[in-house]
C-alpha cells in the first residue's frame, strides 16, 4: 500500500534568473507495484527586496492615461511607495528607467495582485508584448503578497532585453480590468557569458 512504502523526495535547486519567473512547479510521484500517486502544484517564490539593481518606485510614473492609481504608504513590506487601483481596462502608466550601460537585462516587476491579470509592455524599439502575472494571494496586506516577476518569452523563460545605456521608457496597459499593486520595476543585469 502507498500509505506504507518508503518514497524519496527530490528537490531540484532554480537556475540563474528562474526565480523570477513567477510561481515553479512542484511535482510528486509514488510508485508501488500496480498503484501510482502523481501531484503537481504551482508554488511562488518569495524574494526578498532588491539590492543593487537600477529600480523605479512604481508612484514616480512620468504618465498615466485611462484611469488614476492612488499612491499608497501603507502596504505591508513595499519599498518606500507602491501604487493601486489600477484596475481598469485600459489604464496606462509609463516609467523611465536607468540602464547605467549597454548590455543585457531583465525587467523585473515588484507586484501583488488577487487574480490573475494581464498587462501589455511596451518599451519602443526593444519589446512590444502581452504579459499574464499570476495571482499573488492579495494587495499587499501581508508581506508575502509581494512576488518578483521578469518578463517571460514564449517558452516561459525570463525574457533578456539588450538595452543601451541611458533612459528607456516603459510603458503598462491593463488588458483585463483586474487590479495589480506594484512596488516597483527594476532591471537586472544578465552576464550572457555564464
Amino acid at each position: 500500500r502507498l500509505g506504507e512504502a518508503p518514497f524519496r523526495v527530490r528537490v531540484e535547486p532554480l537556475s540563474g534568473f528562474a526565480i523570477y519567473a513567477g510561481a515553479q512547479p512542484i511535482s510528486a510521484r509514488l510508485h508501488d507495484g500496480d498503484v501510482t500517486a502523481e501531484a503537481r502544484l504551482h508554488v511562488g517564490i518569495r524574494t526578498e527586496p532588491l539590492q543593487d539593481a537600477p529600480t523605479v518606485e512604481a508612484a514616480s510614473f512620468v504618465a498615466e492615461e485611462g484611469g488614476e492609481v492612488q499612491v499608497r504608504t501603507d502596504k505591508v513590506g513595499v519599498i518606500g511607495t507602491a501604487i493601486s487601483h489600477w484596475d481598469a481596462p485600459g489604464h496606462r502608466l509609463t516609467w523611465a528607467l536607468e540602464a547605467p550601460r549597454e548590455g543585457d537585462y531583465l525587467l523585473v516587476l515588484r507586484y501583488c495582485a488577487n487574480s490573475d491579470v494581464r498587462r501589455h509592455v511596451e518599451l519602443p524599439g526593444v519589446v512590444d508584448c502581452e504579459q499574464q502575472f499570476s495571482a499573488t494571494g492579495g494587495f499587499g496586506a501581508a508581506a508575502e503578497d509581494w512576488q518578483h516577476r521578469a518578463l517571460l518569452d514564449g517558452s516561459g523563460d525570463p525574457l533578456v532585453l539588450h538595452l543601451a545605456a541611458g533612459e528607456h521608457r516603459i510603458t503598462l496597459t491593463n488588458l483585463c480590468g483586474s487590479g495589480m499593486n506594484l512596488d516597483y520595476l527594476a532591471l537586472l543585469p544578465v552576464d550572457t557569458k555564464d
